[in-house]
């Protein structure tokens, strides 16, 4: 049976697992990590002033974590400077916020590069290697230079955006060209396929093949849809254990028969949060009067009245 390489920009602690801790990644590939003995590479989150060039391996039973650690210029550059200043509102489709500096991409495709030279020399020749997400979109590229012939699969965690918006960002034809080393490439929604095969076509040439496979310069991938969910399972069964917490009770009380819709997601401005955070605020400096209540608006003529004089 083939080992399964998972490769992530971040790798969770080894031990978060013992504790019961764990991220979004770390959970949804936990079942595939029972079922597959294998190996889980990326940056280990440390930054020191050099690195060894060999990686800490921990092994974990069925997972042997191998962790590496980055300067801080690959930090600056790889991490907050093409993939989250660049790349991230550019796959969000705020390109105005978008700040490309070529040195930033270089240094992305420098760690990329160092990632596949580590990792290239421990995967065996049956391996299936499973990539994970925009920081990491040269790596196929890279371990295919090194005579890698692996099955490699990607999958894009965020939106992959029209091809009109990705064309703003310099180096993204570069990007089509590495995806092409994959496989297989796996978005969240169908619009986000159809967006990445449009690229493809346009800024490629790549021809339709089969369905949802696309040939170009002699390679060939297939780009589909494959949404993550939860195990609506568990949370049904967590939900009905009896817990006894006066918070939980407080509130079930206080809903009635209403719902309660809880969601969890992180506070940037890809979500529009900090922006409507700030029209909030705006609007307690406007109207003081409402500090420390909830607003509400009798009808939608006064909800825009109030908007309008929040604008002027």
């Amino acid at each position: 049976m083939p080992r399964l390489v998972v490769v992530s920009n971040r790798v969770p602690a080894p031990d978060a697992a013992d504790k019961g801790i764990a991220g979004g990644l770390a959970v949804a590939l936990r079942e595939a990590f029972q079922a597959y003995q294998g190996l889980w590479f990326g940056w280990s989150g440390r930054v020191v002033a050099q690195p060894s060039p060999q990686p800490r391996i921990v092994d974990k039973g069925n997972v042997d974590f191998v962790l590496m650690d980055m300067t801080p210029l690959d930090r600056q550059e790889y991490y907050h400077g093409f993939a989250n200043r660049a790349l991230w509102p550019t796959m969000h489709y705020r390109v105005g916020l978008s700040d490309f500096s070529r040195a930033d991409y270089n240094g992305y495709l420098r760690v990329n590069r160092t990632f596949g030279v580590v990792l290239g020399k421990l995967i065996l020749p049956n391996d299936l290697v499973w990539v994970h997400d925009y920081h990491l979109i040269p790596l196929a590229a890279e371990l295919r230079r090194l005579g890698l012939a692996n099955l490699i699969g990607y999958f894009h965690h965020i939106p992959w955006p029209a091809p009109e918006v990705l064309g703003t960002l310099p180096g993204s034809t570069d990007l089509l060209r590495a995806i092409m080393d994959f496989n297989l490439v796996g978005v969240q929604t169908e619009r986000d396929a159809d967006n990445l095969r449009r690229a493809l076509m346009q800024e490629l040439s790549a021809v339709p093949q089969r369905v949802d496979v696309l040939d170009a310069g002699g390679k060939s991938t297939c780009v589909k849809c494959f949404p993550i969910g939860i195990d609506v399972h568990d949370f049904q069964e967590a939900a009905a254990r009896p817990r006894p917490n006066r918070i939980l009770a407080q509130t079930i009380a206080g809903l009635g028969s209403r719902k309660l819709v809880i969601g969890v997601d992180r506070l940037d401005y890809s979500k529009g949060i900090q922006e409507r955070m700030e029209a909030y605020e705006r609007f307690l400096v406007s109207d003081p009067d409402q500090r420390g209540h909830v607003p509400i608006f009798k009808s939608r003529q006064q909800a825009a009245a109030k908007s309008q004089s929040m604008r002027r």
